[in-house]
């Protein structure tokens, strides 16, 4: 009978050391997984949902409402204007049309004004309508902040105050972006930021006790 040359035995126990350097291996290269530093146990473990941001900086779970109304207005404004490419939104809001709750979008492109109504998810276009031309689709063109970029800044000093709607203005001659959070206890938010250089000018803050 043959035998098995030294060192080639696969059935052959692995020595507990083996093991050990097999597995501390397999932690390095996952380390993802098993941790590092402290947590070098190999535990694994649920990843964290990343919080909300408050304008003072601490998180809290209040602020899902308000970013997540935020969030589906900044897609209704991102559908628009993929619907009309080349134009800039100067006004967002809901409202209760044909289909329900949905986003009314204001766009501008060149000499024309346009009123589209999306989805409450933001998502989907349901129609599209032909406004006349008014004062704010004439200041959209000189805002170098988009109303995307705007919400996102407001949302962050509205305290979790759900949102309600946003719109181009002028304020002491300067160009604006006015974006309003009301809550069911009547709690408001107004900010207004610069749109031109995408500065939080303002955060007005309300209740029904002031």
């Amino acid at each position: 009978m043959g035998g098995i040359a030294a060192g080639h035995s696969p059935d052959m126990p692995k020595s507990p050391r083996t093991l050990l350097a097999a597995a501390a291996l397999a932690c390095l290269t996952q380390a993802a997984a098993c941790g590092s530093g402290d947590d070098m146990d190999g535990a694994a473990r649920a990843p964290t949902p990343a919080p909300a941001v408050t304008a003072a900086g601490a998180t809290t779970g209040s602020t899902a409402q308000s970013t997540t109304a935020v969030e589906r207005a900044r897609r209704a404004v991102r559908t628009a204007e993929r619907r009309l490419p080349g134009s800039k939104a100067y006004d967002v809001e809901v409202e209760r049309g044909r289909d329900g709750r949905v986003w009314e979008v204001k766009p501008a492109r060149g000499t024309r004004s346009y009123e589209l109504d999306i989805t409450v998810d933001g998502r989907r276009v349901l129609r599209v309508r032909r406004i006349p031309r008014d004062e704010d689709a004439r200041r959209v063109a000189r805002a170098l902040v988009p109303l995307r970029a705007a919400l996102l800044a407001a949302a962050r000093r509205a305290d979790g105050v759900p949102f309600d709607e946003a719109s181009i203005d002028t304020e002491d001659g300067r160009l604006v972006w006015e974006v309003k959070f009301e809550g069911s206890a009547e709690r408001r938010v107004e900010v207004t930021i610069d749109a031109r250089s995408g500065r939080v000018l303002a955060v007005e803050r309300r209740a029904d006790d002031d």
